[in-house]
């Protein structure tokens, strides 16, 4: 492999994608796993990952980098979920995704239905979580196969 060569991705700890539309209040909740809410004067959308987002993201959508969080909503919901998902999990490369399947599994895509995604590039696997048997503590375990 020669330095030109694009190293294949693995996002080791992602959770699913969203299951359906998001308004703008839905895609902001995403932004966090916090349960507070953001400082007084300021939205998830000033945090360094909302920043990124839009960044990296809104070009993806047709949009310019940095684009306000406004405009993104709207292109978001112009384009609808399915094209969305389609052109972000197309644009991501990753060569294999480590799904935690337990956060906010109402909101999110299982394993099995990410793997179902046409426009994934790569291969899906449960991370499965459980206890260490001596020391009690939690403990992450090889990505496991999922079917789709």
């Amino acid at each position: 492999m020669t330095i030109a060569e694009p190293l294949p991705l693995i996002d080791h700890h992602v959770h699913g994608v969203a299951a359906g539309a998001l308004d703008g209040p839905g895609v902001e909740a995403l932004l966090s796993e916090s349960p507070a809410p953001a400082p007084q004067g300021t939205s998830a959308w000033d945090s360094q990952l909302g920043i990124a987002v839009r960044r990296w993201c809104a070009p993806v959508l047709d949009l310019e980098p940095s684009v306000p969080a406004e405009r993104y909503l709207q292109r978001r919901a112009e384009l609808g979920p399915a094209e969305v998902d389609r052109r972000l999990l197309h644009a991501a490369a990753v060569e294999a995704w480590l799904v935690d399947s337990g956060w906010q599994t109402d909101q999110v895509l299982t394993p099995g239905q990410l793997a179902g995604r046409r426009a994934l590039r790569g291969r899906v696997r449960r991370r499965a979580r459980g206890r260490h048997p001596r020391r009690g503590r939690a403990q992450v375990h090889r990505g496991l196969p999922v079917r789709a």
